[in-house]
């Protein structure tokens, strides 16, 4: 199985607002791609970004939901698998051996662990074009440098706003050569 980042920022690296639980941004086409990407797969997230859900599992997936504090509250929900690390996360859906894929979907600080530790082998990265004003940022590699310089892009697509789209944005897929 696959491990992949999945990402949404704005021109700055920001994904949004700290104590803030929404998207800073509606961007149709962005959602529909994280919907097909991500139905029937496994989905990575920490304790905010299942708060900014309702605290409900997204549809069709296999949720699992990192957190230290709230381990026993989150116990109660049979509709979701929690933990206390990114690592045993990664390992648990590594278990779920139908999926081809498991993706981390936030938030800030469990992106730039993945990012840090160099647990991701792809990264599929929507560059909203604005600047949202927020202060949770992904640290978003620099993949033309040490020691990322062994990432290459395989695709990049252009989408221009529209009526679904408030904003222009480009969708990238960053992956790892020897992947």
């Amino acid at each position: 199985m696959r491990v992949s980042l999945l990402a949404a920022v704005d021109l700055d690296g920001c994904i949004g607002k700290s104590g803030n639980h929404k998207l800073q941004w509606r961007q149709a086409e962005d959602m529909k791609r994280f919907k097909e990407l991500t139905t029937g797969q496994v989905v990575i997230m920490g304790y905010n970004t299942f708060a900014s859900l309702g605290f409900k599992p997204l549809p069709n997936r296999i949720n699992i939901v990192i957190s230290r504090k709230h381990i026993e509250e989150l116990r109660t929900n049979k509709e979701i698998l929690c933990t206390s690390s990114l690592e045993s996360a990664i390992s648990l859906a590594k278990d779920m051996y139908l999926c081809n894929e498991a993706f981390i979907i936030g938030g800030a600080l469990v992106y730039n662990e993945a990012i840090a530790k160099r647990l991701v082998k792809r990264i599929y990265l929507t560059v909203v074009m604005t600047q949202c004003g927020g202060d949770a940022f992904i640290h978003v590699p620099d993949f033309a440098k040490t020691p990322y310089n062994d990432w290459v892009t395989v695709k990049s697509e252009k989408v221009k706003a529209d009526e679904k789209n408030e904003f222009p944005m480009i969708f990238f897929v960053h992956e790892e050569r020897n992947n």
